[in-house]
């Protein structure tokens, strides 16, 4: 038996649908939206990354504090060259070397987050994505043709804070190593950076140096528009907006090489900022 559609609802409202015109009217008012939104939504992508950026540096600063406390003081350690630790040694805060080369340690995640190789892992719950800053999505041809993403990691961590071996490579003579959080003097913990983006021509080991009175060893990022982000030793974190030597010039571009970037004259505001926030024997910096 068939039964007709009724045209009215049973409380005496009429029934609505959408007639195919003003499903067409419907989308079309959604598409202009999209489009409209669209350049909104990339304009505000770049203040997303530097925030999420912020928040694993952060979450670094905490672990670092964290590890302290539990060692009475003593700070977490930090060492240079690519050490791989063996497993009766002590691990630094991360192991590993980054290069451009199709090397398995630039997406080696252990590295940061097995405690045979990481110090800090228990302290960051094992969360391979706090090492890397979203903005920094530079690899080198070779790498993409490996159909790799990412390399693991965006942040170094200052090498004069903590155990180590600065000591044993030739360093400026106005820093100090430090390995307790009581030895914060010239500067204090909140002028003192412990970690901070590296550029991705720079980086390799887990360690930073701090410039010479004209000369970069290591230098920082310029992945915000021109700015690097850094964790300090009290626990906060700064959005540094370069203005001297690394604002110009190699620092600014990625050339897929390791390479040093040229002498700069005395006075550079840049290295200014960054020796005077490093570990010193004493009050002077550059």
């Amino acid at each position: 038996m068939k039964h007709n559609a009724p045209t009215a609802q049973t409380d005496g409202r009429t029934s609505a649908a959408f007639t195919f015109t003003e499903l067409l009217v419907v989308v079309g008012v959604l598409a202009m939206l999209a489009l409209t939104m669209i350049p909104a939504l990339a304009r505000s992508q770049p203040h997303s990354r530097t925030t999420l950026c912020q928040h694993n540096l952060r979450q670094l600063a905490v672990a670092w504090q964290m590890y302290a406390e539990d060692y009475h003081g003593r700070i977490v350690s930090n060492v240079h060259g690519g050490y791989i630790p063996a497993p009766t040694e002590l691990a630094g805060w991360v192991t590993g070397w980054l290069d451009w080369s199709t090397s398995s340690q630039n997406t080696n995640v252990s590295f940061l987050i097995e405690a045979r190789y990481s110090a800090l892992a228990s302290y960051l719950h094992r969360s391979s994505n706090l090492f890397k800053c979203p903005a920094d999505q530079y690899l080198s041809p070779a790498q993409m043709a490996r159909g790799w993403h990412q390399r693991v990691r965006s942040y170094s961590a200052n090498i004069y804070i903590g155990e180590g071996n600065a000591s044993t490579v030739p360093t400026s003579p106005i820093y100090k190593q430090i390995r307790k959080t009581s030895e914060f003097l010239y500067p204090s913990p909140a002028q003192s950076w412990v970690y901070l983006e590296e550029h991705p021509d720079s980086i390799n080991d887990p360690a930073f140096f701090s410039p010479d009175q004209t000369t970069w060893i290591d230098w920082p990022a310029t992945y915000h528009n021109g700015a690097a982000g850094l964790a300090f030793a009290d626990g906060h974190t700064e959005l540094r907006k370069w203005r001297g030597s690394l604002a110009t010039g190699p620092a600014t571009r990625v050339t897929y090489m390791f390479s040093l970037l040229p002498p700069v004259p005395a006075g550079d505001q840049d290295i200014s900022w960054m020796s005077y926030r490093t570990p010193r024997i004493s009050a002077l910096s550059y």
